[in-house]
């Protein structure tokens, strides 16, 4: 694994050039379309989104589903990023991803593309390594704002959720809490139902308004609709409100 790690850590985080949503639509096409054979659950958001994908992922585990989760960053190795039923992949799963993506990757350089972002490359890995799981369903946390974020290829999602929002990477994503919502909320698909925080009310009428023009049902969280019953050594226990 150690080359499959030194080759990723190689992969600037940032390019001044990078592939589009529909380069990273055509990069899929050529590793076969693993999204398209698997349902999502996308989330976005700026604060708890680690958190969200780790309550879906338990969630799922305990109704039966084999999981799949793609979050970011890691603390220690770049494997942290993907989770099969809430543990690291295997080593050997791994590298055979890497492999997997890194034959794609030369075909497609060939053909003119450009090489992936590390973001880009850990996302083809992460659909390689779910579609080689067999997961029921699949956690994907967004890297970055949702609009144009890699994994906003994922057609149809079979949901979406967007934690709380505060002020971001205002570079890219604007320098407004109402900016910054509006590339978060360009996750939501058609008729994809819609699970928000709603703290904030500026933001939430952002969410609605994009929900509701993609025909998505709107489900609106606070405070009110959950409580904490009890919090032990497994973490807290909440109850709906």
């Amino acid at each position: 694994m150690a080359n499959a790690e030194e080759y990723l850590n190689r992969i600037p985080m940032w390019t001044r050039k990078k592939n589009t949503l529909e380069d990273v639509r055509d990069f899929l096409e050529a590793l076969g379309h693993p999204d398209r054979e698997i349902p999502a659950i996308h989330v976005a958001g700026t604060n708890g989104k680690g958190s969200v994908c780790a309550f879906l992922t338990s969630m799922l585990e305990e109704a039966g589903y084999r999981t799949g989760t793609f979050i970011s960053p890691h603390l220690v190795e770049v494997r942290e990023r993907f989770l099969i039923d809430g543990r690291h992949v295997k080593k050997v799963a791994f590298e055979d991803a890497f492999e997997t993506v890194l034959k794609a990757v030369r075909r497609m350089e060939a053909a003119g593309y450009c090489h992936p972002t590390f973001f880009e490359f850990l996302f083809y890995m992460a659909m390689v390594i779910f579609k080689t799981e067999k997961v029921d369903v699949m956690i994907l946390e967004t890297g970055m704002g949702g609009r144009l974020d890699t994994t906003n290829v994922v057609e149809k999602p079979s949901a979406c959720v967007i934690t709380s929002i505060s002020m971001d990477h205002t570079q890219y994503l604007g320098d407004t809490l109402v900016k910054i919502a509006r590339e978060k909320a360009g996750i939501i698909k058609n008729r994809a139902p819609v699970i928000f925080d709603d703290g904030q009310r500026e933001i939430s009428a952002v969410l609605e308004g994009y929900a509701f023009r993609s025909g998505s049902a709107r489900y609106p969280v606070g405070r009110e609709d959950f409580r904490v019953e009890d919090v032990g050594d497994e973490g807290w226990i909440s109850a709906p409100g």
